[in-house]
């Protein structure tokens, strides 16, 4: 991470399909420099409104240090409503999650966002590097961590869902899913550059609707 994540100003958002008013799953360095994980679920529906519960469980035995190269990874047992953390291959901690955000209502369609997230206005993106990502459906054993030892590939690890390589990165719109599943991703973009509108077409439309409320 970055001198300026260490100094507090920002923390680093680094996987999340966080969107606002919605149930979501984000993984975070905070401004402490300690590992954390925001979950939200869907906590009722008074009066026909829909609510939402928000909780962040962070890993303050674990500091992740400037300018080193360090191996997170997270472990969520919904069975047993525990979440570990392993750092550089340790089991380093363990925070035990209220049971309502690890059940049905927790879980949406949205899409991940490595770096940051879909809030708007959102300054919190990852200062820093990411070198790979990958998640599986099941759960990893302590001695599978501490070696490394699980498959690189679908083929021969069935439960790898999606890996990312950034330091394999191309000169290609798309970040490759080397898992072989196929879940390639491409940089979002939010706003067409000023030379790809011609004015005359109609690009953009607007409409300007009255207050119709009583």
């Amino acid at each position: 991470i970055t001198e300026e994540l260490a100094a507090g100003k920002a923390y680093g958002t680094m996987l999340s399909n966080s969107i606002r008013w919605d149930k979501h799953l984000q993984f975070e360095i905070n401004k402490d420099r300690h590992p954390a994980i925001n979950l939200a679920c869907l906590a009722g529906d008074p009066d026909g409104l829909l609510y939402y519960s928000t909780k962040s469980y962070v890993f303050d035995d674990v500091t992740v240090p400037v300018g080193e190269v360090v191996d997170l990874f997270y472990v969520i047992d919904i069975a047993n409503s525990k979440i570990h953390c392993y750092y550089n291959g340790k089991q380093a901690q363990t925070v035990y999650v209220a049971s309502k955000f690890l059940g049905d209502g927790c879980y949406n369609k949205n899409p991940f966002v490595i770096g940051g997230n879909t809030t708007g206005s959102n300054y919190n993106c990852f200062k820093g590097e990411v070198y790979s990502i990958s998640a599986w459906s099941d759960t990893r054993s302590y001695n599978e961590l501490k070696a490394r030892d699980f498959g690189t590939t679908a083929a021969d690890d069935s439960a790898l869902l999606v890996k990312y390589e950034f330091y394999e990165r191309t000169e290609s719109e798309l970040l490759l899913d080397v898992s072989g599943n196929g879940y390639d991703i491409g940089a979002e973009k939010l706003w067409l550059d000023r030379s790809e509108v011609e004015d005359a077409t109609g690009d953009y439309t607007f409409a300007i609707i009255g207050d119709t409320q009583s």
